[in-house]
C-alpha cells in the first residue's frame, strides 16, 4: 500500500471535517441570534424528535451497508448487493412511516407534542427519510471504496448551502424566521441528497441494471440488531456524563462541563474524519482478506490521530485558560481542568488505535458491545464515588477512566481476534523491526 497516499487521504478527510465544523458553528451562531432562546429551543426540539424517530435507521444500518457492500462487491455478488439496497430502502420507509404514526397517535398528550402542530410534524416526516437515505447513500459509497466522495454531500454541501441560505434570510429579515430556517434545512437536505444520489449512480454504473435482487433477511436483521445495540450503547454512554452530572451536581456544573466538552469536540472532528476513511479501507481490506493491508491502514491512523490528540493536549495544557477565556468568557475558566483531563482521555484513545472500527468491520461487534458496556459501568461507579465531592473534576476523571477501559479492552480483543497489536506500542515495534 502507498502509505503517503493513505496519510493524504486521512488529512484530506480531517480537513473536510474541519471545514464542515466551521459551517456548523456559523449556523449555530446565526440561529441563536436570529431565533432567540425560545424559538431556538423549539428548533432543537424538532431535530431531537426527528433523531429519536430515526434511531433504527442510524443505529447500525450505515455500518452494515458499508461492511456488506465491500464484501459483496469483492465477491461479485451483484444480486445480493441489490437485495441489500432494496432491504435498506424498505427499512428506511417503514421506520419513517411507523415513527411518525407512533408519534401522532401515542404521544398526543405530552408537553412536547402539544407544542408541535401538524405543519412541523410534516417537516419531521420529510427530515427523517431524507437524512436517513443520505446516510445510507454515504455508507454504500464508503463500501464501494470512496470515503471522500461519500462525505462531501453531508459534510460540505448541506452545511455550506444551509449556512448561506440562512445568512440570506437573516439579512433580508424574514417575518417567520423559524419556518424559514426549517424549510431551508429541508431544501438544502434535498439538494445534498440528490447530489449524493447522482454521485452514487455514477459509481454504480450499470452493474445493478436488470439484476434480480437476492436477500439474506435473517443474517442482515441479526447483524443489524448487534450493530444497533452497539450504536445505542455508545450514544447512551456518550451522554451519560451530562445526565450523571445533572443528577449528582448542579446546572452550573453542567454548563461549565459543557464548555470543556466543546474543547474536546475539536479533537473529535479529527477522529470523525479519520473514521470515515478507515471504514472504507478496512471494509475493503477485510473483504479481500488482506491482513497486511489492514495493519498498514491501522498504523497510519494511529500515527495521525496520536499526533493530533497529543498536540491538542499540549495546547490545552499551556493555553487552555486562554482558549476558554477568549471563546466563552471568564465565567467558564473553571472548565480548564476538566478540559485537560478529558483531553488525556482522547490521547489514550489515540494510543489505543482504531479498535472499534476494526471490530465492527471485522464482524465482531458483539465483543465491542461488551467492552462499551463494561466501560460504561466503570464510569458510573467512578462517578458515584467522585462527583459528589468533586463535581467537575470527578466527572471528567470518571469519563476518561471509563473511556480508557473501553479502549484498552477493545485493543486486547483486536490482538486476540486478528493477531496483531494495533496500539501505538505495536506500531512502534513494527517500525523498529
Amino acid at each position: 500500500m502507498h502509505i503517503p497516499s493513505l496519510f493524504g487521504a486521512l488529512l484530506s478527510s480531517i480537513g473536510l471535517r474541519v471545514v464542515s465544523a466551521s459551517f456548523l458553528f456559523g449556523i449555530g451562531v446565526i440561529l441563536a441570534k436570529w431565533l432567540g432562546p425560545e424559538k431556538f429551543g423549539f428548533y432543537t426540539l424538532i431535530f431531537s424528535v426527528a433523531s429519536i424517530i430515526g434511531i433504527p435507521i442510524t443505529a447500525g444500518l450505515p455500518s452494515l451497508l458499508t461492511r456488506e457492500t465491500a464484501s459483496l462487491v469483492a465477491a461479485n455478488r451483484v444480486s445480493r448487493l441489490k437485495g441489500l439496497l432494496v432491504f435498506s430502502l424498505g427499512l428506511v420507509s417503514f421506520v419513517s412511516i411507523l415513527g411518525l404514526v407512533g408519534y401522532v397517535f401515542f404521544v398526543p398528550v405530552s408537553a412536547i407534542s402539544s407544542s408541535l402542530d401538524f405543519k412541523y410534524l410534516g417537516i419531521i416526516a420529510l427530515l427523517v427519510p431524507v437524512i436517513g437515505l443520505d446516510r445510507l447513500r454515504g455508507a454504500v459509497m464508503q463500501g464501494l471504496g470512496s470515503s471522500m466522495l461519500a462525505q462531501i454531500p453531508e459534510a460540505l454541501i448541506r452545511p455550506s448551502a444551509y449556512f448561506f441560505v440562512l445568512l440570506i434570510g437573516y439579512y433580508i429579515g424574514s417575518k417567520a424566521p423559524l419556518d424559514y430556517s426549517l424549510y431551508a434545512y429541508v431544501l438544502t437536505s434535498f439538494v445534498s441528497f440528490f447530489y449524493g444520489s447522482y454521485a452514487l449512480k455514477q459509481m454504480m454504473g450499470s452493474r445493478l441494471r436488470g439484476v434480480l435482487p437476492e436477500y439474506e433477511f435473517k443474517k442482515w436483521i441479526s447483524t443489524l440488531f448487534s450493530l444497533g445495540a452497539l450504536s445505542c450503547s455508545q450514544s447512551l454512554v456518550g451522554n451519560a456524563d451530562i445526565l450523571i452530572l445533572g443528577w449528582l451536581g448542579s446546572n452550573y456544573d453542567i454548563g461549565v462541563y459543557k464548555v470543556a466538552l466543546q474543547g474536546v469536540a475539536l479533537i473529535l472532528v479529527a477522529q470523525t474524519g479519520i473514521g470515515a476513511v478507515l471504514s472504507t479501507r478496512f471494509s475493503r481490506g477485510f473483504a479481500d482478506k488482506d491482513i497486511n493491508r489492514i495493519i498498514e491502514i491501522s498504523d497510519a491512523a494511529v500515527i495521525t490521530f496520536t499526533c493530533i490528540a497529543t498536540s491538542a493536549f499540549i495546547l490545552f495544557l499551556f493555553f487552555g485558560k486562554d482558549f476558554i477565556r477568549m471563546l466563552f468568557g471568564a465565567l467558564y475558566l473553571e472548565a480548564s481542568s476538566p478540559l485537560l483531563i478529558l483531553a488525556i482521555g482522547q490521547v489514550v484513545n489515540a494510543f489505543s488505535g482504531p479498535a472499534m472500527t476494526l471490530l465492527i468491520m471485522g464482524k465482531h461487534e458483539k465483543q465491542a458491545l461488551f467492552s462499551v458496556l463494561v466501560g460504561g459501568v466503570v464510569m458510573l461507579i467512578a462517578a458515584l464515588v467522585l462527583v459528589p465531592r468533586f463535581p467537575l473534576l470527578g466527572m471528567a476523571c470518571a469519563s476518561s477512566v471509563g473511556f480508557a477501559v473501553t479502549n484498552i479492552m477493545m485493543a486486547a480483543l483486536v490482538k486476540r481476534v486478528f493477531g496483531f497489536d494495533q496500539t501505538l506500542i505495536g506500531v512502534v515495534k513494527r517500525r523498529l523491526r
